[in-house]
């Protein structure tokens, strides 16, 4: 475009507008529950060094498998992906409309261990205040007790919960579409570093969650 003899560059744009929950995860629990389970990051070294060997996995994630792929974060991915189906179940949004953030880091000041579920939208689904109403306390108790319960037990089991190597390039555990899967477009990281026995628990695995509900699976 030129006006009065100068070229004026300029590109078409959206705003959008949204609302989330950001969830931040203490960082002595997650501490304690790596090191009671000393099985979990076994298997999570292996998945590393698997991850290290596939061509086509690095470009399509932002993930450094040297770096990134640990005990916390496998939690951290799995617990978004379980909260999202529960708020899907529980809110009424839609499958496609909820994305995630991970915030996953063991950089000395930069340590982060947290979670952003949101909504973005260029109407006015995103601000509504539906899912930030969830963040009160009796609320997400609630959210997250049910999400603890209906995901204990997956239509798939035994053969989900046992699992060691499914989804894309092998690199989830116990992870479905019945559990822990969710819509592409909603996560970072293509549905990849899942397993549902971190919040859970499963064989030889005491899940995150486990304790604050006293089961004993």
């Amino acid at each position: 475009k030129e006006e009065e003899g100068k070229k004026i560059y300029w590109w078409p744009a959206i705003q959008n507008v949204g609302e989330g929950i950001f969830l931040e995860f203490n960082k002595d629990s997650i501490d304690n529950w790596i090191k009671n389970n000393q099985y979990i990051s076994d298997e999570i070294t292996k998945l590393r060094k698997r991850a290290l060997t596939k061509e086509s996995f690095c470009p399509c994630t932002n993930i450094k498998p040297e770096k990134d792929i640990n005990p916390k974060f496998i939690l951290l991915h799995t617990f978004s992906h379980l909260l999202i189906n529960e708020i899907i179940i529980s809110s009424g949004y839609s499958s496609s409309s909820l994305q995630e953030r991970i915030y996953c880091s063991d950089d000395g000041d930069s340590e982060m261990s947290g979670i952003l579920i949101y909504i973005a939208a260029s109407e006015g689904t995103g601000s509504l205040g539906g899912l930030s109403r969830l963040l009160e306390p009796e609320n997400l108790q609630k959210l997250i007790e049910g999400m603890f319960f209906r995901f204990s037990n997956c239509s798939n089991d035994p053969v989900c919960i046992n699992s060691t190597a499914s989804g894309t390039e092998s690199f989830n555990f116990a992870a479905c579409h019945a559990c822990a899967l969710i819509p592409e477009t909603a996560c970072e990281f293509r549905n990849l570093f899942l397993d549902r026995k971190t919040i859970v628990g499963g064989d030889k695995v005491d899940g995150f969650f486990q304790k604050f509900f006293n089961t004993n699976k």
